[in-house]
Parts: structure tokens; sequence; C-alpha cells
């Protein structure tokens, strides 16, 4: 079971998009990138890094990956017809991006089990955590991340942004039911 790039239209009206496995393989729903990472400092954020990257401005919040109107027109033409969309967001800018463009078509078409998946939400603020729960949107956190990088982001964010990061208890105890994503070992030497 895979979520495509929704950049990847063509697979969008293929037999693989569909509710039932084909050679026990099928295309689940979409995918939607709206930043990058906050260790490469290209999470979208709301206030500037600490530590800008080398060439870049003390005002320097990383960029998003779409613009909102594409954002918006993809979750429009799939998100409420049944199918699930996965969104990586890590930084606040792009964590309020994703809940300005789900509102007003969850206003236009009502609650329903869409399962869609706030995938990452590292910076994630609390006021978007109760956004999320409102809008029906499952925040799948990356806690585990803070064991490589947490000394990392204490320096790009500072320690007291670093402690917040990936708020997993913060989405438990609103009632949510959060997934977190485990760390894979690749080929680590001892």
């Amino acid at each position: 079971m895979s979520y495509v790039d929704y950049t990847a239209g063509e697979i969008f009206s293929s037999p693989w998009y569909s509710k039932t496995y084909k050679g026990r393989y099928r295309v689940a729903g979409m995918k939607i990138t709206l930043d990058g990472s906050p260790q490469g400092r290209t999470a979208w954020r709301t206030v500037p890094y600490l530590v800008p990257p080398e060439g870049q401005g003390k005002d320097y919040k990383g960029y998003p990956a779409i613009p909102d109107t594409k954002v918006v027109a993809s979750l429009f033409d799939e998100a409420y017809k049944g199918w699930p969309v996965h969104v990586h967001g890590n930084g606040d800018a792009a964590i309020d991006q994703l809940i300005a463009a789900v509102r007003p078509l969850r206003q236009k078409y009502g609650p329903g089990d869409r399962r869609h998946t706030l995938i990452h939400g590292q910076f994630i603020r609390k006021a978007q955590l109760e956004a999320l729960k409102e809008l029906q949107i499952i925040p799948s956190l990356f806690p585990m991340h803070t064991f490589y990088w947490g000394d990392w982001y204490d320096q790009i964010i500072g320690p007291g942004l670093g402690a917040q990061i990936s708020p997993t208890r913060s989405a438990i105890a609103l009632g949510m039911t959060p997934t977190s994503q485990p760390m894979r070992r690749s080929r680590c030497r001892t």
C-alpha cells in the first residue's frame, strides 16, 4: 500500500488507485509535502531559525514546498471523495498552511472518517493540535527523532522550543490518538 505524491496525477486515474488490492498492492491515497526538515532547516516556520543556513539572513524561516492554492486544490480534488491524504509538514507555518487549506473544505462537507494525517509535525504549536483535532486530522509525530537531533534543535530553535518537538503527550491530553513514527536503523556499524 502506498500514498503517492500529488504530482503523480496519472496514478490517480490508474487501476492501482483502488480500495482493493491488485497483486497484493494498491495506492491508498495521496501525499502532499508542505515543507522540508528541521535538521536541514528547510522546515517552514513562523519565526526565524537562530542559526540560519550558510548564505541566509537572520530572518530565514525555511520555506514552503508548494503555494497555498495548490494545496487547497489537491486536497479538494481527493480528500472529500473518501481518500485519505498524508501531509508532510514539520514547521508551524506549513501546519498553518494545512489548517487554512482544510478548514473551508471541512465547513463545506462536514465531518467524516477521512483519516487525513499530518506526518512529522515536529514544530507544531498547541493551538495547531487543537485545530487538527477539530478538523479530524491525525497527528503522526516523530518524537524518536530527538534522540538523534535534539541537541541540534536546541541550537537552531532554542532549548525552550526544542523541548516541545513532536508534542505527543500534549496531543494525548487533548484526547487525540497520535501515532508515532519509528526510526529505522540502516547499516549501522558498531
